[in-house]
């Protein structure tokens, strides 16, 4: 239905300016060429782009085709988070909460429609979080292997994504079982996994892969980050100047304050200078009440392995993306990529601790119960 609002009634909110042109592009690289094929790599934007222009070359100039795609896409988000609920937390109502509130989270129903990267990066990261789950619960190094995989064809689309990698990393060693049995294997998985991050990081600075807007390398991205922090803040939805981080390591308190901002702005009060800026305040507040969730249930789910590879690897990702941000409007985009982490760990936790106290309760009533054999 959306779709075909946004096609044929109004253009829906992000639907114009990078999706149009996206779209435009996809045409244009189908209609004549597309050149050297490994130029793409290095942009999202042209590789979502590419992929587009090889499903025009197969269906021709559609719009609606690239909008199914997307939205197969997004019911694969749903798809993928019911069966990682049901594998993480164990109980078939709360996956069933966890995908309605998948299907039902605004900005992921918004892009399940639009042409954007925001989807294809969603159901990478939702794949990931299967294969996290399975590799604790399972032990088998197989889906270790396809979660890299996976966070690898995410940061096609956005190079960001790459962060997944030292994030399992440093999940997995902070979720390791304790015990002198399980210490030798995980020291040997933790250290060749380094050994594969850094070999990562130094074939990205040499090809310049997903570096093409910062100079193609992390010097020039050093250096492009502290250009566009040195620029002023324009448009309704800039953060304040004094949040720019433009001293360096003088700086550095700024960083938790981007962090928050990132995850819930435009909740904070003096962000919002517009009526229109009050959709914003219901998506922050969305973001909110799932963080509240997994801090109010906290005891209960610390001691789920899974669940702490999980959150690493999201609050890396949110971290990440908020360096880079400067305005909430596209913050809202940013942060809605990682969302369906958020939404596996947070929406089903409210009726599963609800659930686990009345079975404690009803435990707790049958062992005080008289007994009446006979003796």
């Amino acid at each position: 239905m959306f779709l075909v609002v946004n096609l044929e009634v109004t253009t829906l909110p992000q639907g114009g300016a990078d999706a149009v042109g996206y779209e435009r592009t996809a045409w244009m690289l189908s209609e004549f060429g597309r050149g050297d094929i490994l130029s793409y790599l290095s942009s999202g934007s042209k590789f979502l782009a590419l992929l587009g222009s090889y499903v025009y070359d197969i269906f021709g100039r559609s719009p609606y085709v690239l909008g199914g795609l997307m939205v197969l896409l997004g019911v694969g988000v749903i798809a993928l988070l019911y069966q990682t609920a049901l594998e993480l937390w164990g109980d078939r109502r709360v996956a069933r909460l966890i995908a309605w509130g998948a299907a039902l989270f605004p900005q992921l129903v918004l892009h399940s429609v639009l042409f954007l990267r925001e989807i294809p990066v969603s159901f990478c990261l939702a794949l990931g979080a299967l294969c996290v789950v399975r590799y604790v619960k399972r032990n088998n190094i197989a889906y270790a292997i396809i979660f890299a995989i996976s966070s690898v064809v995410g940061s096609f689309f956005h190079s960001a994504v790459i962060l997944a990698l030292p994030a399992f990393l440093l999940g997995t060693m902070l979720a390791r079982p304790r015990g002198a049995q399980t210490k030798l294997k995980y020291y040997v998985v933790n250290a060749v996994a380094a050994l594969v991050l850094v070999a990562t990081i130094y074939v990205v600075n040499e090809t310049g892969y997903g570096l093409d807007k910062f100079g193609g390398s992390f010097e020039g991205a050093l250096d492009t980050f502290q250009e566009q922090e040195m620029r002023g803040t324009k448009g309704g939805a800039a953060y304040p100047e004094w949040m720019r981080v433009r001293g360096g390591l003088a700086d550095a308190w700024k960083v938790p304050i981007r962090f928050v901002a990132f995850l819930f702005a435009p909740i904070v009060p003096f962000m919002v200078r517009s009526p229109g800026h009050l959709l914003g305040v219901i998506d922050a507040a969305l973001y909110l009440f799932l963080f509240w969730s997994i801090y109010k249930n906290w005891e209960t789910i610390k001691g789920n392995r899974a669940v702490i590879v999980l959150l690493v690897v999201m609050l890396i990702l949110f971290l990440g993306y908020s360096l880079g941000v400067s305005n909430f409007g596209t913050a809202i985009r940013h942060r809605a990529k990682i969302s369906p982490i958020l939404i596996l760990l947070g929406a089903g936790l409210p009726y599963l601790n609800r659930r686990q106290r009345q079975e404690v309760l009803i435990r707790g009533k049958a062992s005080i119960q008289p007994s009446y054999v006979s003796t």
